[in-house]
């Protein structure tokens, strides 16, 4: 059975004068259907060039795209814009009419697609009972807040009965609690209507808390791709350590300079079971060094453990080889730091 979503070497070029920006670069990966993906990258990386190309907004410089099994790339004139009705997207900024109330923001995707007045009211009801904004009905854009003008957006985006949604950095003009009320209803909708979302992001928060696969972009490639957990408990790629590392506190420069031959720094990741295993007791008993633990965390993915401590291990060298054996043993994945670690 062939994957909802196949992405396979789409590149993107822009062109000013003499002068060539390669704004994506070889980007190949699939979505299953009923999915959640998140794309995680930084301001510029290429995120929204990458939505723009999977909604049909850009036409790629090379590659293919297939969603359903309908190659986009080469769909055009009305074929295409029917197939853009079995699209949804969400904005940051939520895109709303602002002299049309809610049921009227609503209904207007219904409208455009020519469904009669009838069955458009009975449609605009459903869609703000499913996002809990029945008495919101008659209400203009300007009187909501942010958490409610975006449940709009969604229930908009859903008028159509889209395949999949498209969730351009869809809380990231949200506080906290908002983003974890609307992070909380894209998951329901995906649960309840099957839906297969694709979410960008620079939020790692956001990736964490509803995704079941993420891919990490930068300078316009995919660096890093897999499992939520696997992505965070073991992170390879610079740019995904630099998002862990933004999540929690850095170590002040001056430990690096007054650390002796016998000292090391270690960022210890822990994943699942190894997350509950009382590893630094065991290290400090069995074997002779001691251990100070600088920084930590411990985070639950849905419903896999991660975590990440960062300690300073102090012993002669013969003790510390032996106690880094024991933590690959253990299962557990470490990286040595030095003053320069980004």
């Amino acid at each position: 059975m062939k994957p909802f979503v196949q992405v396979e070497n789409i590149s993107k070029n822009f062109y000013k004068k003499s002068e060539v920006f390669a704004a994506l670069c070889n980007i190949s990966f699939t979505v299953e259907k009923g999915e959640i993906f998140g794309i995680m990258g930084q301001s510029g990386a290429g995120k929204s060039t990458l939505l723009k190309c999977l909604s049909s907004l850009e036409k790629p410089t090379s590659g293919q795209i297939r969603i359903a099994g309908e190659e986009l790339t080469t769909l055009q004139g009305q074929p295409l814009r029917l197939f853009r009705k079995r699209i949804g997207m969400i904005f940051q900024h939520f895109n709303l009419l602002s002299s049309r109330t809610v049921g009227e923001n609503i209904a207007f995707p219904l409208q455009l697609a020519g469904v009669n007045p009838e069955e458009v009211q009975k449609k605009v009801d459903d869609l703000l009972f499913l996002v809990g904004l029945s008495h919101k009905k008659d209400a203009y854009p300007s009187l909501l807040s942010g958490g409610e003008k975006q449940r709009v957006g969604i229930a908009r985006a859903l008028a159509l009965a889209p395949e999949v949604l498209f969730c351009d950095e869809a809380t990231s003009a949200l506080d906290p609690k908002m983003t974890k009320e609307i992070l909380h209803l894209l998951k329901d909708l995906n649960q309840t209507l099957g839906l297969t979302i694709i979410l960008i992001t620079h939020q790692m928060e956001v990736i964490k808390q509803i995704c079941n696969k993420v891919a990490v972009i930068d300078k316009g490639e995919i660096v890093e791709m897999g499992s939520v957990s696997d992505i965070f408990s073991e992170p390879k790629h610079p740019t995904t350590k630099h998002f862990l590392q933004n999540s929690v506190h850095e170590l002040p420069s001056t430990l690096f300079k007054n650390a002796g031959p016998n000292k090391q720094f270690l960022r210890l990741y822990f994943k699942g079971d190894s997350a509950k295993e009382p590893i630094i007791t065991q290290l400090i008993r069995s074997y002779e060094v001691s251990v100070n633990i600088l920084l930590g965390w411990l985070d639950s993915l849905q419903d896999t453990t991660i975590g990440s401590l960062t300690v300073e291990i102090s012993g002669d060298e013969a003790n510390r080889k032996k106690a880094l054996s024991f933590l690959q043993e253990s299962g557990v994945r470490y990286e040595v730091l030095t003053h320069d670690i980004r």
